[in-house]
């Protein structure tokens, strides 16, 4: 069980997920996007990234 704190993590756990029988589970997922101390451009490509890998995840899925 993992948990992202910052807009980052978001990223690398997502990034690292394996598209195996675990479930992922995302709540939340724009909280950590709102952190001021991180550049808008910087968050917004980061979210791009995340998007990206929430649909590599639910594609690679073996149920699907």
């Amino acid at each position: 069980m993992a948990r992202a704190f910052t807009c980052y993590q978001v990223e690398t756990l997502l990034t690292e997920s394996v598209a195996d029988f675990s479930p992922v589970l995302v709540l939340n997922l724009l909280d950590t996007f709102y952190d001021e101390n991180v550049k808008l451009s910087e968050r917004m490509r980061l979210l791009e990234v995340s998007l990206a890998e929430l649909r590599r995840l639910c594609d690679q899925h073996p149920w699907r």
